[in-house]
């Protein structure tokens, strides 16, 4: 399930990464189905949500200006809430239609940075949406 609120992200992340692995070790077996409601549906990145990065407590002001000298993105930590594992949230604001696949990798190598809330590197299989009136639209992913 497909959370909101940005606390949990980095175990989402890490499950990802993992299943990832396996799927690029193993077999293509394995399969990650991303289960989100409606509302969380955009045509672009930016267009209603700030994008959630979890950075180490000491490296917030580092990570910030990076964040806005290299990608011209504004970036507001939250107050008094952190992820599972205690690191600091940046709220990161980016114009839509900004946001490049290469940010991913971008982002999370800046020093400080634990990791990214964006999914750009082909995790999913499919994504299934649930609307309001029960309806579940399910997006496969573009074919190499």
């Amino acid at each position: 399930m497909k959370g909101g609120g940005g606390i949990a992200f980095p175990t989402e992340k890490k499950v990802a990464k993992l299943i990832k692995q396996g799927k690029n070790q193993m077999t293509n077996d394995t399969e990650w189905i991303i289960i989100s409601d409606s509302s969380k549906r955009v045509s672009s990145l930016g267009e209603k949500f700030a994008i959630p990065i979890a950075v180490r407590s000491e490296a917030i002001d580092f990570v910030t200006t990076t964040l806005f000298e290299s990608f011209t993105a504004l970036a507001v930590a939250r107050r008094g809430k952190n992820d599972n594992d205690g690191n600091f949230i940046l709220d990161v604001k980016v114009k839509p239609h900004d946001v490049q696949k290469e940010w991913e990798e971008e982002i999370e190598s800046i020093p400080g940075v634990v990791c990214s809330g964006l999914f750009l590197d082909d995790y999913a299989d499919p994504i299934w949406v649930t609307s309001p009136d029960g309806s579940i639209d399910i997006y496969l992913p573009e074919q190499k």
